[in-house]
């Protein structure tokens, strides 16, 4: 009982007033019935907010634990983004691998340290004296860690800045370099590929190799077109290059074998043996990395240069130390590119999951916000990850159980716990400052509208409100993101699942009925 009654005596009116014992008999049970009151009047929505959640959990419980999916790890971290409030928690402190949910850290990292609309810029400087319409001496690249240039935002003409820098080398009056063509690489590492990527993979986009120096995504197209039964495909590749070379040992293929898309890079070169089948009949395209990209880059704008009729003499070469500072010969600055905006660079990397983009980011956060005196790893995706961690730990996101090697997630090696993830998802929204919390939040796809959801939650409350990026790995799967509730409430989300043996089909189609369930929460 909520209150103990035993002492307490019964009593009839008369005409009169009461006595004293009578009227504090009366005050008495005047505050035992407002008591009982305020308590009938605040059970019914606490008892119905519990009620809510527990048929929540029993909702979210009944997909987890369906037979195709109980042996799989799921975490699972379910949080009203406005006041902290626990929904629903499965395993939330156990670390997962997050697969591009690490894209998360480098998106919001990035966003605070650099601010929305910072840019990375190249720059072209003449080195030596000119004479005469003659550079006697080198043309100097200097890169900035720019992962767009000839890419998706410049589609239709790749080369755009080769042909810029065409006419400011016109403007300083350069006609002919008796010079090399020289890339300065110093502004970060040139680790190729990030730890614990697959060095053995194939030469596929999602794997481009990582430099400060970038040109068309690192990637070109091939080409395929399906010629007669059991001969070989016809193939092309843009842009049409010497600097790849394609050997031919493709097969056509009958229309119902499908496409088998097959293509071997050895290690140190750009010679790419293609063993793919090609149904006959068929035109089909995929992207291919290259070895080496910033010797692509100049490799292309020499090529693009000569087209012109502007000659270099010499050879072409990187080097990883900064030329300007070390030659001691007067440099012409003659252009500068600056990248999109870095929001604009992140839309990528969230919405479309680009890894390259991912990849050059961290390594540009960490060569210029390193942390501490050892410079050894200055521009590294180490030090990148070292400085995402300290600033989002910074505005109260639990980074204790978050270990980052990469930008994009593409390493086995990242760890991060459900909870942390949610963590990262309310210290955005309640701390980051407006113009970084807006662009944050825009970075992410929308079920059944853009991205890597466009396919996904097409219909029902989900659609086009659950907010979330995803990320897939073999046997581990993640969405985390943000979705509106039925009753109003801004609820931030995590769930991952690492070591299942269905197909990931199966794992997406949980999330989804999670999101759904989600969506259409009525509580409060």
């Amino acid at each position: 009982m909520l209150f103990d009654t035993s002492p307490i005596r019964t009593f009839s009116f008369s005409g009169s007033s009461p006595s004293g014992d009578r009227l504090l008999q009366l005050t008495f049970w005047s505050c035992v019935l407002l008591a009982l009151f305020l308590q009938l009047a605040a059970s019914p929505p606490l008892a119905h907010a519990q009620d809510d959640r527990r048929a929540l959990a029993a909702a979210i419980d009944d997909v987890l634990d369906g037979d195709d999916l109980r042996h799989a790890w799921w975490g699972v971290h379910v949080v009203d983004a406005e006041t902290g409030d626990l929904l629903y928690a499965r395993n939330p402190q156990r670390p997962f691998m997050p697969a591009s949910n690490v894209k998360m850290f480098t998106t919001a990292g990035a966003l605070l340290l650099f601010g929305p609309e910072h840019t990375f810029d190249t720059s072209l400087y003449a080195v030596g004296d000119i004479d005469d319409g003659i550079l006697r001496g080198s043309l100097v690249v200097q890169a900035g860690g720019d992962p767009t240039i000839g890419g998706r935002f410049f589609e239709d003409n790749p080369v755009h800045l080769f042909d810029a820098w065409y006419d400011a080398l016109s403007e300083a009056g350069i006609s002919e370099v008796r010079g090399e063509l020289l890339a300065d690489l110093s502004f970060f590492d040139t680790t190729p590929l990030g730890q614990g990527w697959a060095w053995d993979g194939p030469p596929a986009r999602y794997s481009a190799e990582v430099g400060p120096l970038s040109f068309r995504e690192n990637t070109f197209e091939l080409r395929y077109r399906g010629g007669q039964l059991g001969g070989p495909a016809t193939l092309s590749w843009q842009p049409s290059t010497a600097y790849i070379q394609i050997q031919n040992e493709s097969r056509t293929v009958s229309q119902n074998s499908g496409f088998r898309h097959r293509v071997d890079r050895e290690k140190e070169n750009n010679m790419f043996v293609v063993r793919s089948q090609v149904p006959t009949g068929n035109t089909i395209s995929r992207p291919v990395s290259v070895h080496n990209p910033a010797l692509y880059f100049l490799h292309e704008f020499r090529e693009r240069l000569q087209e012109r009729g502007l000659h270099i003499s010499r050879e072409m070469r990187t080097q990883s130390e900064p030329v300007l500072s070390l030659s001691g010969a007067t440099s012409n600055h003659i252009h500068t590119h600056a990248s999109p905006p870095l929001q604009k660079i992140l839309d990528e990397v969230m919405v479309e999951s680009q890894n390259l983009y991912a990849e050059a980011v961290i390594r540009s956060i960490g060569a210029e916000h390193h942390i501490g005196n050892n410079n050894r790893d200055r521009g590294s995706a180490a030090a990148g990850a070292a400085a995402i961690l300290d600033t989002l730990a910074a505005i109260g996101t639990d980074t204790s159980n978050v270990r980052l090697v990469d930008g994009s997630g593409l390493s086995r090696r990242n760890l991060a716990t459900p909870e942390s993830l949610t963590s990262l998802l309310v210290a955005m929204d309640r701390s980051a400052p407006g113009d970084v919390r807006e662009a944050f939040r825009a970075s992410f796809p929308t079920a059944g509208m853009n991205g890597t959801l466009r396919y996904r939650m097409r219909q029902g409350a989900a659609s086009g409100n659950v907010r979330a990026k995803t990320g897939t790995l073999s046997h581990a799967s993640a969405l985390s993101g943000y979705v509106t509730t039925l009753s109003g409430r801004n609820i931030a989300f995590s769930v991952v699942a690492n070591h299942y043996t269905v197909n990931s089909s199966h794992i997406r189609r949980a999330q989804d009925s999670i999101m759904h369930i989600l969506a259409g929460y009525r509580g409060r």
